[in-house]
């Protein structure tokens, strides 16, 4: 691993029908990861149905590390408010892109 940069992955998993779809976003942002030189060091996963704070997690985790954040698609990030403030939001404090590996 050595050169490759970090990144930090989200899903939330009301978006997936299956755990199968979550796992396979998992391994999709890990390739995407990794086609662009990053490893994929950390995945913040809200889950449905639970007192979940993996998006305020993943807040704090990217405005410390500032490292890039890779979503499977802008629907994960869709349900933590007004779509354009929220990637701002995430860019602002990482310093890089929010990548989207459905988009890859």
């Amino acid at each position: 691993m050595s050169g490759q940069r970090e990144l930090f992955g989200f899903l939330n998993e009301s978006v997936f029908g299956s755990t199968r779809e979550s796992s396979d976003a998992r391994s999709r942002m890990a390739a995407f990861a990794e086609r662009w030189d990053y490893c994929l060091a950390k995945v913040y996963a809200e889950k449905p149905d639970a007192e979940s704070d993996a998006f305020d997690q993943l807040r704090a985790a990217v405005a410390g590390a500032q490292v890039p954040v890779v979503v499977p698609s802008a629907a994960h990030l869709a349900p933590y408010g007004d779509l354009p403030t929220v990637v701002a939001e995430l860019e602002r404090s990482s310093g890089h892109a929010v990548l989207a590996s459905e988009a890859y």
